[in-house]
C-alpha cells in the first residue's frame, strides 16, 4: 500500500522465514553462503490471501498509467525445476482468480 498509485509492477513468490531454526541446510556447516529461494505459492510463509486482498482494495488490476500501459503481476520461481511447469500454471490461475 505504501507505493499507492505508483505501484505498477508486482513480483510474487513464496519464501521461508530465514530466522526460524532449521529452515535451510547448508554444507559444510559454517560455510559462508547466502540462501535465496522463491518457492511456489503455499509452500512458504507469505500471506497471499492478505496480499491479494490488498491488491484488490487498491484496484491494482484495473490501473492504467499516464505514460501508457497497465499494471503487471508476475512470478519468479526457481530452485525446483521439476515443479516449475505445474507451479507456473497454478500461480497464473491463482492470480487470475484473485485479480481478474
Amino acid at each position: 500500500q505504501y507505493a499507492g498509485d505508483d505501484l505498477s509492477h508486482v513480483l510474487i513468490a513464496d519464501t521461508m522465514n530465514h530466522t526460524k531454526h532449521c529452515r535451510y541446510i547448508v554444507n559444510p556447516p559454517g560455510v559462508d553462503a547466502a540462501v535465496h529461494q522463491h518457492v511456489g505459492i503455499g509452500e512458504g510463509e507469505v500471506n497471499f490471501d492478505a496480499l491479494f486482498q490488498t491488491l484488490r482494495d487498491m484496484e491494482f488490476a484495473n490501473r492504467s498509467f499516464k505514460v501508457g500501459g497497465e499494471s503487471i503481476i508476475c512470478t519468479s520461481l526457481f530452485g525446483y525445476p521439476e515443479k516449475m511447469p505445474s507451479q507456473a500454471v497454478a500461480t497464473r490461475e491463482r492470480i487470475e482468480r484473485e485479480l481478474l
